[in-house]
């Protein structure tokens, strides 16, 4: 759990079903797109841009001609960018890793939720910026994505997942390990994402896209279990699971608890 997390990164607003959501981010699209071109003429040869992936490249929008920041400080709010942005306003990679030990050294003692969504959405925003793809990225899209899991933000994990398929694949395609160690735990925390935000027709096909050996998987297994229990309305299994899902996963399962337990009932009076 998230120690001394503050009160304020609980609040959010309803949804269908009496979901808990969060509104901060609800001007942020659903990856972590953060600036728009800032001009509207032809770049000329060399001429750094930003292409439509949020990355900045040369003409050919190709990673040859890599933009790298010289910016030092380790703290540096989140703002959506309008035009190009400048070296000195982004962090290379060096200092970004020195600003991630920041944060988790913060994190443990007690930094609150705002603060910490503030500066992980600036930390990524840096390395998208500079196309950075690497186990590190994914170390920082895992660790807050956990973060938002445990304060139930659904809309900021899911910006975190979308941009962790996109590099688990990147992974796979390079071959290294360190990038996808932690593919199907996040494949679990997706499929219960969809369960709990009532994605019916996403779930399925979720689920049909599943390998033989991720359906294999325990924690993807588990995560299976928890959607058979709750589509077909089997309260007791759903409160087996519920008591025996890790400290993560039982936050995510909190969400939709209220619901399965009415359903129950209802089912139950019908009875």
């Amino acid at each position: 759990h998230v120690s001394g997390m503050s009160s304020r990164g609980r609040g959010g607003r309803r949804g269908r079903g009496g979901r808990r959501w969060r509104s901060r981010n609800r001007h942020s699209s659903s990856k972590d797109k953060t600036w728009r071109r800032g001009a509207t003429s032809r770049p000329s040869h060399g001429e750094t841009r930003v292409d439509s992936k949020g990355r900045v490249a040369g003409e050919a929008g190709s990673a040859s001609s890599q933009f790298v920041g010289t910016m030092q400080e380790l703290e540096k709010s989140y703002f959506r960018l309008t035009r190009k942005p400048k070296p000195s306003e982004v962090r290379p990679l060096a200092v970004l890793q020195k600003t991630f030990e920041l944060l988790r050294r913060k994190r443990a003692e007690g930094a609150g939720y705002e603060y910490l969504s503030d500066q992980y959405k600036s930390l990524r925003q840096d390395l998208m910026i500079q196309d950075i793809k690497s186990p590190f990225t994914v170390l920082v899209y895992e660790t807050f994505a956990r973060i938002a899991i445990e304060i139930t933000d659904l809309s900021e994990f899911n910006q975190c997942q979308a941009r962790l398929k996109e590099l688990y694949a990147e992974g796979r395609d390079r071959r290294e390990p360190e990038m996808v160690k932690n593919y199907h735990e996040f494949l679990s925390y997706r499929l219960l994402y969809l369960l709990v935000t009532s994605r019916s027709m996403e779930m399925m096909e979720f689920l049909r896209s599943l390998a033989p050996k991720d359906r294999k998987d325990k924690q993807v297994r588990f995560a299976m279990d928890v959607m058979i229990a709750v589509t077909q309305g089997h309260y007791h299994a759903f409160n087996r699971l519920y008591n025996g899902a890790t400290p993560l996963v039982g936050s995510v399962l909190k969400i939709i608890l209220p619901r399965v337990r009415y359903r129950a009932l209802a089912k139950g009076i019908k009875a």
